[in-house]
């Protein structure tokens, strides 16, 4: 049996930048901090698609997503970054979906 990704640090960095979203209201510490948090998103996205290249298109799709969440939270348009992190929630559930199935041959 093969190796299995482990999602658990990405799973905290998206915890971390919801909730740094749900406390930011504009500039300052807690606006570095969601931007700190999405960019350990996408050290653990790199480092899973390097680990698992199967997982890649998936993670490009997610990676879409974060990017337009960094926009959004660069632009302090909080409720577009909000949205913007309900399609990386979901898109990393895609993952964790493309993870569980079995090969096709």
């Amino acid at each position: 049996m093969g190796r299995v990704p482990d999602f658990r640090f990405l799973e905290d960095a998206l915890l971390a930048a919801g909730e740094s979203l749900r406390a930011v209201t504009g500039e300052g510490p807690a606006k570095k901090e969601g931007l700190k948090d999405v960019f350990r998103m996408n050290h653990e996205m790199g480092r899973i698609a390097r680990e698992f290249p199967a997982l890649a298109p998936r993670l490009r799709e997610m990676q879409l997503e974060v990017n337009s969440m960094t926009i959004q939270i660069k632009r302090d348009e909080w409720e577009g970054a909000r949205a913007a992190f309900a399609r990386v929630s979901s898109c990393l559930q895609k993952v964790r979906e493309a993870e569980a199935a079995p090969p096709q041959s």
